[in-house]
């Protein structure tokens, strides 16, 4: 896991020489945060951000959360590191006590040639590309050939210090106790040098933005003028000037820092020196280098110690060190001589004076010292509102007191407000608000009651006076008349714990827990936490000279500028709000809330607030200058663990050359990071991944990225961050990168399959077709041969058979005409008998006529048939046959059973119902022939026929059989009618007993 201590130290103004740091916030980094070791030689801040440390147990790369390290492993030629140097082609150059190596596309290079194999002290790039090397033996330059030794007349050859001069490749070289200046291929003694700093071991060289040059060493401090060229011992000053000066940094707004050892740091600022050691808050007072980064956070190297960053505290907090006594600020004032009076939970009333706080009333005067709220009147008087005790004026020495016997409801007074007109308005716990004005104290009507706590008084610019309570909204004096604001005017309940009119007249109203509002004099607008505010809780409110709102939370002091919060129905994005925590040099987030006059602005345009930890002090001017974007780097991919791509290695992929990643290539893991050193714990960060992600993505300050199961395809990954004042970068870093398929999930593999699949499939059909043309011929076949079958069986039953039976009914008929009564009873008989088997014999006939498969011939013999009975059986009959039958085959056997179906219902007519007439209707439905068979004779009730009965069961089985079914409707003295329906498609035969309809 990365460990990341951050250790804020305030580092008060103390007398003397212990006063220098304030104003810096301190963070550490030791070996149990990563750090190879604790004795750090020397930092640098390369082209990509990257803090590199020098340690005596090997390199670290750094990103503000880990260490990446690099030692002989790794191709380092010794793992104690005494110098570094990136020179202009991007290389990083390392110095150690066994030779010098360079960093190149991602590995550690040893250059060739003749170069020293001892410790490299010192290295410097001139300007005409040379590269010296400064050893305990003497200088090396290496002119992108070869290196050379550089011999000078120095006594002592230890060089300690290497600073380019000039743009002709000139050089300054500084010995143990010499300096030489080289140039034209000639180095030079400086002698008024040498002179001024006889006898005193020399370390170090600096050159300052205004060219100035200062040299550092043992009891020595000099600078030499641009001006003049001559160098002037400045020691005397110097806190500790008898220590070991081993360093110097000269920063861009005009700071010297000097690095000793066992003293700590000296700060040389507008012309005073202030010392920073271990008392104030520094690591190990043995300093080996400074460093100043893009960021203007301040390095510190320490021989034991480990790494330690300064950085400017852009927040000034007073506390118990400034005399504030009780740490709780519960609120302030300003009086009107300018002085700033501050009340405490406990401590009183206090005054700032010279950067401390002094009593600013007398001992004894405040029982228990708690107070709620303060307030400096016009006329000189200061007004403190108690916690339990009343309202206290204090006016030329003499205080007066207010409480319940004086007219007051409640003696807890949370907030206090002036009026224009001189009033004093006095909001109370749990009493409503009171006016004192003139010696008179009133209570206002309507604001009074158990549920008036007023937690805020303010007048606005046209007179209106607003009230904010705890749990019941907001109240409004306008023309003597009260209003009442809540949740049905679009302001929530709860508390309303801070409010704020701004430039533009607009009531600005913080709530505990459900945002910050504004009040535009119609309407409610509000933003909660869900639109990029620190918190939900708004405890106070304060606008600056900028434009810009300072909010006061739970969660840290927010700034947000007034131009980013829409007005109302305008579309809305989330904020970009800056927010000042602890990595801020806040002891605590936690602001004071409950009770008002907790901030203010001071005349010269500061704001205060009142905080949990003390008073808060902050310059809008001195924190306006937004920190740059954080830039962000996308360091590695790799594939299940083993790395396919380094952004030190490899070329940046673009869209003209994408990361071509091998086939199987499903899963990748993508490290990033951002190279923004100060309060790297509040970066965030989002991505993207083109053909994945719909939206960004938010990781917060996790610093990779996962992806599974990716297909093949080309993709986009893209990566912002925002800094720690919560901007976020308007140009992503992005990645372009191919997901190589397998030859099979190629497009012209997949062509080819589509293609030879088609072809398959053709064939399969050409051959399913061919196979079902051949079954149809030959079910053609089949069925014309038994269509001529069935015409033979036809004709030759008609023929042979009937012509017999025709024979047999005309021989009778003449046996019984010449026959006895008795004889001729039984020819009769075989007559009769002949005659139906006639009948029966042209049935089967006509059924097994291949001819008569169709539909109008079943119709037509059905109703010849039909008739034929009735016909002989005495009952009239009548025949309703649609003309549009339509030209559809019928099989045999479902003409069959149909056949029998109709001669069994027209035999039912004729044996049973005593009909004198009947008739049939035929008609087709688009799917089916339907018949309906009806008498007009005696009818019979359907729930009343036997069981045994067999003549309704054979219709409804016949029709079964056939596919189609049966439904026979009667009643008694009204006639039977039979329903019959017959489908033209054959469907398969039904279970003989299963019926259609009416179950009888």
């Amino acid at each position: 896991m990365r460990r990341f201590v951050l250790l804020l130290i305030w580092l008060s103004a103390l007398a003397g020489g212990r006063a220098p740091a304030a104003g810096f916030l301190h963070a550490l980094w030791q070996t149990s945060e990563g750090l190879p070791h604790n004795s750090v030689t020397m930092t640098l801040q390369d082209r990509h951000g990257y803090l590199w440390v020098a340690t005596q147990s090997g390199l670290a790369r750094f990103d503000g959360v880990k260490f990446e390290v690099f030692t002989i492993g790794d191709g380092l030629p010794g793992n104690r590191i005494l110098s570094l140097m990136e020179s202009r082609d991007g290389r990083l150059w390392v110095g150690t006590e066994r030779g010098v190596a360079y960093r190149d596309k991602g590995h550690w290079q040893l250059p060739g040639g003749d170069w020293p194999n001892e410790s490299i002290w010192c290295m410097a790039e001139a300007a005409d590309g040379a590269i010296w090397l400064g050893t305990e033996d003497g200088c090396h330059r290496y002119d992108g050939r070869e290196a050379r030794p550089f011999p000078t007349a120095a006594v002592d050859q230890d060089v300690r210090a290497l600073l380019p001069v000039g743009d002709d490749g000139g050089i300054w070289l500084l010995y143990r106790a010499e300096l030489f200046r080289w140039g034209d291929g000639v180095a030079v003694r400086d002698e008024a040098f040498t002179a001024l700093a006889a006898g005193r071991e020399l370390w170090h060289l600096a050159r300052a933005p205004d060219g100035t040059i200062w040299a550092c060493g043992r009891n020595l401090l000099a600078r030499h003028d641009p001006h003049d060229g001559a160098w002037r011992d400045v020691s005397d000053d110097v806190p500790h000037r008898d220590g070991l000066h081993i360093r110097l940094l000269a920063a861009g707004n005009g700071d010297l820092w000097l690095a000793t050892r066992n003293r700590g740091l000296a700060l040389l600022r507008n012309g005073g020196w202030r010392a920073y050691d271990a008392a104030q808050g520094l690591a190990h007072d043995d300093v080996r280098d400074i460093h100043m980064d893009r960021e203007a956070n301040l390095w510190i190297s320490t021989n034991g110690g480990g790494l330690s960053q300064l950085a400017a505290q852009r927040i000034e907090v007073f506390g118990l060190n400034e005399g504030l006594g009780r740490q709780v600020t519960s609120g302030l004032a300003m009086d009107a001589s300018g002085t700033l009076l501050a009340a405490t939970d406990g401590g009183g009333v206090l005054k700032f004076d010279g950067g401390a706080f002094t009593p600013a009333l007398p001992d004894g005067l405040l029982p228990e010292g708690y107070v709620w709220s303060l307030l400096s009147a016009r006329d000189g008087s200061l007004f403190v509102g108690t916690f339990r005790h009343g309202l206290l004026r204090w006016k030329d020495g003499e205080a007066t007191w207010i409480r319940t016997g004086d007219g007051l409801t409640s003696n807890w007074i949370p907030s206090l407000m002036e009026a224009r007109d001189g009033a004093i308005w006095i909001g109370t716990q749990n009493g409503g608000v009171h006016r004192w004005h003139d010696g008179r104290l009133e209570r206002l009507s309507g604001s009074s009651g158990s549920g008036d706590s007023i937690t805020a008084l303010l007048e606005s610019r046209n007179g209106d006076v607003w009230a904010a309570t705890a749990g019941y909204g907001l109240m409004r004096w306008q023309n003597h008349r009260m209003t009442r604001y809540g949740e049905r005017d679009g302001l929530p309940g709860g508390l309303v714990a801070a409010l704020h009119e701004d430039q533009a007249g607009k009531l600005w109203v913080g709530t505990g827990g459900r945002g910050l509002f504004r009040f535009d004099g119609e309407s409610f607008s509000g933003w909660t936490a869900a639109d990029g505010f620190a918190s939900d809780t708004i405890q106070q409110i304060q606008t600056d000279a900028l434009g810009n709102l300072w909010l006061g939370t739970d969660r840290g002091l927010q700034r947000v500028a007034i131009a980013e919060l829409p007005a109302a129905g305008e579309s809305r994005t989330p904020v970009r709000g800056t927010t000042f925590s602890r990595p801020d040099g806040l002891p605590t987030p936690q602001f004071t809330g409950g009770h008002g006059n907790l901030c203010l602005r001071d005349t010269a345009g500061r704001l205060w607030f009142s905080n949990a930890a003390g008073a808060v002090r902050v310059d809008p001017a001195a924190v306006a200058v937004a920190a740059g974007p954080a830039p962000t780097i996308i360091e590695e991919v790799t594939s299940r663990g083993t790395g396919v791509w380094h952004f030190e290695r490899h070329a940046p992929p673009d869209e003209a050359t994408p990361l071509v990643l091998a086939p199987g290539t499903r899963s990748l893991q993508i490290n990033f990071t951002a190279t923004q050193l100060r309060a790297p714990g509040k970066l965030r960060f989002r991505h993207r991944l083109h053909g994945v992600d719909d939206d960004w993505q938010d990781a917060g300050n996790n610093r990779t990225a996962s992806y599974a199961s990716l297909a093949p395809g080309r993709y986009r990954f893209e990566l912002i961050a925002a800094n720690h004042e919560g901007a976020w970068n308007d140009t992503a870093a992005s990645l372009e990168f191919l997901v190589s398929p397998f030859f099979w999930q190629t497009g012209g593999f997949r062509i080819l399959a589509l293609a030879a699949s088609i072809g398959l499939l053709a064939m399969v059909v050409r051959w399913w077709s061919l196979r079902r043309v051949r079954l149809k011929i030959e079910s053609l076949r089949q069925e014309s041969r038994i269509d001529k079958e069935r015409s033979r069986i036809a004709r030759d039953l008609h023929d042979d058979l009937g012509a017999c039976l025709t024979e047999v009914n005309f021989l009778g008929t003449l046996a019984a005409a010449a026959a006895d009564p008795p004889m001729q009873a039984r020819l009769d008989g075989i007559v009769e008998r002949a005659r139906r088997m006639a009948k029966s014999l042209d049935e089967i006939v006509w059924t097994v006529n291949p001819s008569n498969d169709t539909l109008e011939s079943t119709v037509s013999y059905l109703a010849s048939r039909t008739r034929e009975s009735l016909d002989a059986a005495g009952i009239r009959s009548r025949f309703e046959i649609t003309k549009e039958i339509p030209a559809i085959r019928l099989d045999s056997e479902r003409r069959h059973h149909l056949l029998l179906a109709v001669n069994e219902a027209v035999n039912n007519i004729m044996k049973h119902s005593g009909a004198a007439t009947a008739s049939l209707r035929v008609a087709t439905t688009g799917d089916s022939l339907e018949l309906w068979i009806q008498d007009d004779g005696l009818g019979f009730d359907p729930a009343s026929v036997p069981g045994g009965r067999n003549g309704l069961q054979n219709i409804r089985r016949r029709m079964e059989i056939g596919g189609g079914h049966c439904t026979i409707e009667s009643t008694p003295g009204a006639g039977t009618r039979v329903r019959l329906s017959l489908p033209f498609s054959p469907s398969h035969p039904r279970t003989p007993g299963q019926t259609h309809g009416n179950p009888l």
